[in-house]
């Protein structure tokens, strides 16, 4: 009478030790499994955060800038200042140095699109590009085609889309880059444009008899910062 109880108790002891050990296995396998997904996870995010001179994508965003629109007309050349600018990038840098550009949007207020010849050409010129339906002149980068890196700067080779008056082109410009000690990263260029591209009619001015011609140049100078 005593034997059998103690026969059974010594059945159900065997059975919890081998399911232990089975959940102990199945354990071991699992956490094998999940260690081969992590890690490379964490090797990566190791190399990227913590190991110097490994690239990685930064957020730029606007600092300051300088643009001028200039062209002719039937009397004398003219040109206008572009007083406001916004936007962003994502640049990947590897040691502080400039390894690719894989976003860049840049907006132009078109009615902060000033001259020296007065609110009336101003007003023509707003009107031109059709600010009130089209407020901003929107660059959007679209592909990076090279980087090349020199003594003192880099020179990039681009394409993106500009769209003003409602009209969207794509572009091509090269434009110089350099970075300086605070990490900020100043693009210049130059980038000639024709205004009927863009179903823009040039302004005309004093009943007809100052005509702007069709061709312009964009010089300008933008600095982004982290």
């Amino acid at each position: 009478m005593i034997i059998s109880p103690l026969i059974k108790i010594m059945e159900n002891l065997c059975q919890l030790s081998l399911g232990a050990a089975r959940n102990q296995v199945t354990f071991e396998l699992r956490k094998n499994k999940i260690m081969k997904i992590l890690l490379p996870i964490l090797t990566t995010l190791f190399l990227v955060v913590l190991i110097p001179g490994t690239q990685a994508q930064e957020i730029y965003k606007y600092a300051s800038h300088s643009m001028t629109i200039s062209g002719t007309s039937s009397l004398h050349d003219w040109e206008s200042d572009a007083t406001k600018m916004s936007g962003s990038a994502t640049i990947t840098m590897d040691a502080g140095k400039i390894k690719g550009i894989s976003w860049m949007q840049i907006s132009i207020p078109v009615k902060a699109i000033t001259s020296t010849h007065g609110s009336i050409m101003d007003g023509k010129t707003h009107d031109a590009l059709k600010a009130d339906a089209n407020p901003d002149i929107i660059f959007k980068l679209k592909s990076i085609s090279t980087i090349s890196a020199g003594s003192q700067n880099y020179t990039i080779s681009a394409k993106g889309t500009l769209s003003m008056a409602g009209q969207t082109r794509e572009i091509s410009l090269t434009v110089t880059a350099q970075t300086d000690s605070s990490g900020a990263i100043t693009f210049k260029g130059t980038k000639a444009l024709k205004m009927s591209d863009f179903g823009i009619s040039p302004p005309t001015a004093m009943l007809g008899t100052l005509k702007t011609g069709d061709d312009i140049t964009l010089d300008f100078t933008l600095k982004l910062s982290k």
